[in-house]
């Protein structure tokens, strides 16, 4: 199964969650925690139907310009070789520069190098990253400093690894401080294609866009000291396979100027369950927004922080649910559920904190599983919204137990539930679309 992993929150003045494949389905799985929960009241709806990966400057294009007009690139320590050469491209030692709108396919490795793109010239850069490597010893392996739009394709079997260095080894030209980033760009970028990208922050982001960023369709792996993924007016994120390890913000978009952008938006219309799966792993917030939150389908997973002063769900205006999976855990005492404008049944319940690893299970009274879940983190509440969630129904959520099913990111599906010889359970019915209960 393809996954998505967020450790920490998404940061954002517009966050929307548009997770339009499979709703999820069943499954089970454990945790357990404590707190009184916080009724959410905010019904400010977002329409955001307008809102799509075409009202992006770049989008998600990936076409190019004839295979004639290629420029063909290999990357490595003792020399970078360009052909045809005076092209576009132009190396000095381990760093490579980009200077021409035009396609360039690179190939190749370098233990201390660098690709700069600096383009002052109208058109688009595609560049098609078909195996590379490049760590930087001193700073950033890959710096976009200035283009008209530009595009990263990677391409289909490829794996392709950027790393910078650390805080005490990094360096900056006089007067600058950036790049500050693996993969560091000042234009709007996109990322496609059918390969796969690690990037390995050591100094700040992993990937960062002083402007917007969208991912398309691509495999990511991200691990990161600070923010895993960043964009500045927007970041969508369409039917991506994502995996972050950040110490800060999983999925980011940081202006907080402008109304009408600093938003996160993750399409997934066209895909099934497996590419609308996210897990979010949250030293701080898990889902973090400074506007509103929308999830329409798909399956997110919050194991989320547990300090008291964060949250596993975190928004100023409104959470609209209408589809998908939803489970969150989390510390009580500022957590948040789906608003009650959603059109999808929520519970929010409080307890006395769980350790790690303890199941929380909700199912009807009469035996059916709604959901099952291991936290990775101690918790004492925890958010469940599933479309299986429906008024006239009892249920009974419990804390502890065990689940025979299969387990991904803490989700079991495919199993039987059992109590075991400790637990906690709360039976109830839902009182609105959004109920809170406390276990006692």
């Amino acid at each position: 199964m393809q996954r998505r992993y967020l450790r920490q929150g998404f940061a954002c003045l517009f966050l929307l969650l548009f997770l339009s494949s499979c709703g999820g389905s069943g499954s089970e799985k454990s945790t357990t925690t404590t707190g009184s929960s916080a009724t959410s009241d905010a019904n400010t709806v977002y329409d955001v139907s307008d809102i799509s990966l075409d009202d992006t400057e770049t989008g998600d294009d990936t076409s190019t310009s004839d295979a004639e007009s290629v420029v063909t690139i290999v990357l490595a320590d003792t020399g970078i070789s360009i052909n045809p050469e005076g092209s576009g491209a132009s190396a000095s030692g381990s760093v490579l520069t980009i200077s021409q709108p035009g396609t360039y396919l690179i190939s190749g490795s370098l233990t201390n190098g660098q690709i700069v793109v600096d383009c002052d010239d109208d058109g688009t850069i595609y560049l098609q990253l078909d195996g590379i490597s490049i760590i930087n010893q001193s700073g950033s392996p890959f710096f976009i400093s200035s283009a008209d739009e530009i595009s990263i394709e990677l391409m289909s079997g490829s794996s392709n690894y950027l790393e910078d260095t650390d805080e005490d080894n990094y360096t900056f030209e006089d007067g600058e401080d950036e790049p500050d980033a693996a993969l560091f760009s000042k234009k709007n970028l996109t990322i496609n294609g059918s390969g796969s990208l690690t990037v390995v922050g050591n100094f700040n982001e992993a990937i960062k866009s002083k402007d917007g960023l969208t991912i398309s369709a691509a495999t990511l792996d991200v691990t990161s000291v600070d923010d895993g993924i960043q964009g500045k007016d927007y970041l969508t994120i369409n039917g991506a396979d994502i995996t972050i390890n950040a110490a800060g913000d999983g999925l980011k978009s940081s202006n907080d100027k402008d109304e009408t952008v600093g938003y996160v938006y993750l399409e997934d219309a066209t895909l099934d369950i497996t590419s609308g799966w996210i897990a979010v792993y949250s030293k701080g917030d898990g889902l973090d927004a400074n506007g509103s939150i929308e999830m329409s389908g798909g399956t997110v997973l919050v194991h989320g922080p547990t300090s008291s002063n964060e949250s596993a769900i975190d928004y100023d205006n409104n959470f609209y649910i209408d589809g998908g999976l939803l489970i969150a855990t989390g510390p009580s005492s500022m957590s948040q559920a789906p608003g009650r404008a959603s059109s999808q049944y929520s519970i929010k319940a409080s307890f006395s904190t769980r350790n790690s690893g303890t199941l929380v299970h909700l199912q009807t009274t009469s035996g059916t599983t709604i959901a099952s879940f291991t936290p990775d983190y101690s918790y004492s509440s925890v958010v469940i919204s599933a479309p299986e969630l429906s008024t006239g129904t009892s249920y009974t959520l419990y804390l502890g137990g065990n689940d025979s099913g299969t387990q991904t990111d803490g989700l079991y599906e495919g199993g039987n539930y059992s109590t075991g010889a400790s637990f906690l359970s709360k039976t109830f019915s839902l009182s609105g679309m959004t109920t809170s209960i406390s276990v006692p």
